[in-house]
């Protein structure tokens, strides 16, 4: 099964290096959307879940994507 980094962050390529596992960058250029009553954590959450899932959709086999924020 194929691992899918949702992020261009480089600290996280880099941190996702430290697990050993092969994994590909798949970026969809999407703009962050803030949703009003969200705490700032709950904010994170939400920005990772969406770039994670516009990877995941695009995909038509199954794979893990990890979005990270």
């Amino acid at each position: 099964m194929r691992i899918i980094l949702a992020s261009s962050s480089p600290r996280r390529r880099e941190l996702m290096r430290h697990v050993n596992m092969p994994f590909e960058v798949m970026i969809i250029p999407k703009e962050e959307v803030f949703k009003d009553g969200l705490t700032i954590y709950e904010q994170c959450v939400d920005v990772a879940y969406q770039k994670a899932l516009n990877v995941y959709e695009k995909e038509d086999e199954d794979v893990i994507v990890i979005g990270s924020d």
